[in-house]
């Protein structure tokens, strides 16, 4: 064992004498690609003891001990050699070097007859050239953003919609297929960056907003942005497709009914709907049943829900006050009172569910003092009056 430890030392020190003429190197990075294109290698470290956890470690500080140094072209051979020899030796890294001793054995004997590096120990140095030089297309940026991506998958699905998930899985999938294809052409290895650099680029802040979609065209309504995005990022609301949310789309009734369910409770699968225009089978169906049991809606006077016609401002603020009700809110009193100039535009089983809501700060005004009772409401408005009553609920818990 001491003869091969001294003929590793001596294949470590050759590495460094190689003529190589880089500025620098990510040799993290090239863990990847080692476990990509030469699956035999990492196999063999593997079989000797060790696992991809202790080379990735060990690769790890070995970068870390050369970033110790300022790696020049000039100095690269000589800084890779020292490293070598010095992370080599730590106690944490024994699993890595009693493998390669394990499991290169006849190529160490090999290099001591021959002062040849064999093939079989050439991966790591082939890699590192070959992305050095690009002698073949280079795929440090493709491996360290599906490395990345992997390792952030799980926290992925849990927090992002059916569509941005679907996205991301063909991004991984198209990495995959580029990664295990040694001859995978420069521009196959472009068209799978440009994948995750177009998801990267549309979802790079989510996280700092607790996982939600970020959506392009919320300019215009710089009001509803928090609620929107606390909405999306709690599965009550989704987004339109292709990172638009549409936030000045009206609002049907069903669908102002569903976000209501959505935010507050969940779909009571027993709940029976006595509404002529809701249907069995319906999507929006298990909705209504759900706020008609617990008495959030009532319908019209002719036994109809209203199916497909968009929801009114009024008609949205008396839901969420009986909303409110139904959960035993204690309402804040944030604002004053106030006398629309539209008040009498306002029909009668509306009126205290608007005093309710505008002095609790729920709803406000549409602009020169008028409420607009009868006007339709907008995707935005939806989001912005659910989301300041659920804040209200979630506080009282």
């Amino acid at each position: 064992m001491k003869f091969k430890l001294v003929a590793l030392v001596l294949v470590i020190c050759l590495f460094a004498n190689l003529s190589v003429a880089v500025f620098a190197v990510n040799i993290v990075e090239t863990f990847g690609i080692l476990k990509y294109e030469y699956p035999e290698f990492i196999q063999k470290i593997k079989t000797g003891g060790a696992t991809e956890a202790d080379l990735a470690s060990f690769l790890t500080d070995l970068q870390t001990d050369m970033n110790k140094t300022t790696v020049t072209k000039e100095n690269f051979n000589r800084t890779l050699g020292t490293s070598l020899k010095s992370v080599i030796t730590y106690r944490t890294h024994r699993p890595v070097m009693n493998a390669l001793l394990t499991s290169f054995s006849k190529e160490i004997a090999q290099f001591m007859e021959t002062q040849v590096i064999p093939d079989a120990l050439l991966p790591l140095y082939t890699t590192m050239k070959s992305a050095i030089f690009d002698e073949k297309p280079p795929k440090q940026a493709l491996v360290y953003k599906y490395e990345l991506v992997l390792a952030d998958s799980a926290n992925f699905k849990l927090n992002y919609s059916q569509a941005a998930i679907d996205y991301m899985n063909n991004a991984l999938n198209q990495a995959k297929l580029v990664l295990n294809n040694k001859d995978a052409t420069k521009l196959e290895i472009e068209q799978a960056i440009a994948l995750f650099d177009t998801q990267i680029t549309a979802f790079a802040t989510m996280k700092s907003f607790g996982g939600q979609i970020i959506f392009d065209d919320l300019g215009d309504v710089p009001w509803a942005i928090d609620a929107i995005k606390t909405l999306v990022a709690k599965h009550v609301v989704d987004g339109m497709g292709d990172y638009k949310f549409a936030p000045n789309n009206l609002v049907t009734r069903e669908q102002f009914v569903k976000l209501l369910v959505a935010a507050f409770t969940s779909v009571d699968a027993n709940a029976q709907c006595t509404f002529s225009d809701v249907k069995p089978g319906a999507w929006y169906y298990p909705y209504i049943a759900t706020a008609q049991k617990i008495g959030l809606t009532k319908g019209f006077d002719d036994g109809t829900f209203g199916v497909s016609q968009t929801i009114t401002r009024q008609d949205m603020t008396v839901l969420l006050n009986r909303a409110s009700q139904y959960f035993k809110m204690t309402l804040p009193q944030k604002k004053e009172a106030i006398t629309f100039v539209d008040a009498e535009q306002v029909s009668e089983y509306a009126k205290d569910a608007i005093l309710a809501m505008q002095t609790a700060g729920i709803v406000n005004g549409m602009g020169d003092n008028k409420f607009a009772p009868q006007s339709s409401a907008t995707r935005a408005m939806a989001a912005k009056m659910i989301y300041e009553l659920y804040s209200i609920l979630k506080e009282e818990k």
